[in-house]
């Protein structure tokens, strides 16, 4: 479902880049390679699954990931209507040659998912640094800074720019910079 409502033309041609398509085939491969082994050999197989759907959501861009994820589906939902008995009780002899596995499957999604929030808030953070440096920049500058639209509309000014054109904030936003610039000068600006 999310795939189908994710689905861009655009997002075919992003795979012209070789490396983003490699990266999703290899990601695939072992993805369903895994999930297949973990379906027929691994107590509680479906936890296995999620973690490796997890390792490839963190891995590839979001339509890429859906796609695995669909596949991934269809693949133990194949095995599983082919062999039923594969959601018989879980393999007691695999568990007593690993009885820390349960513990592992605890904590691997929850170690994955906090490394991905902290590079989430890092992000956050340096957005958040960057904005505050550059509204400093733009207020506390002896210099006249201002954001212009794309149509010349006055978005944002500093004093310094307000007292140099003899303008308020206000009354510079309903204007453009069109307007106050010299015309023999207008062309080179248009540029």
């Amino acid at each position: 479902m999310p795939l189908g409502l994710l689905f861009k033309p655009h997002y075919l041609l992003r795979h012209r880049n070789p490396r983003l398509l490699f990266e999703s085939l290899l990601t695939l491969a072992i993805t369903l390679t895994l999930s297949w082994l973990s379906m027929l050999y691994l107590p509680w197989p479906f936890t296995f699954i999620i973690v490796l759907l997890m390792w490839s959501a963190v891995r590839l861009p979001r339509m890429e990931a859906f796609l695995i994820f669909l596949t991934t589906v269809m693949m133990v939902s194949l095995m599983m209507a082919a062999d039923p008995s594969l959601l018989a009780t879980p393999r007691t002899y695999l568990m007593r040659h690993m009885p820390w596995l349960p513990f592992l499957l605890i904590l691997l999604p929850a170690n994955i998912m906090t490394m991905v929030m902290y590079a989430f808030r890092a992000e956050r953070k340096h957005i958040s640094e960057s904005e505050t440096r550059f509204r400093n920049a733009m207020e506390y500058s002896a210099i006249g800074m201002a954001l212009v639209g794309t149509e010349g509309q006055w978005l944002q000014s500093n004093k310094a720019l307000c007292q140099f054109l003899g303008y308020s904030q206000e009354e510079l936003r309903g204007l453009t910079f069109q307007q106050l610039t010299w015309p023999e000068d207008l062309n080179k600006d248009l540029q």
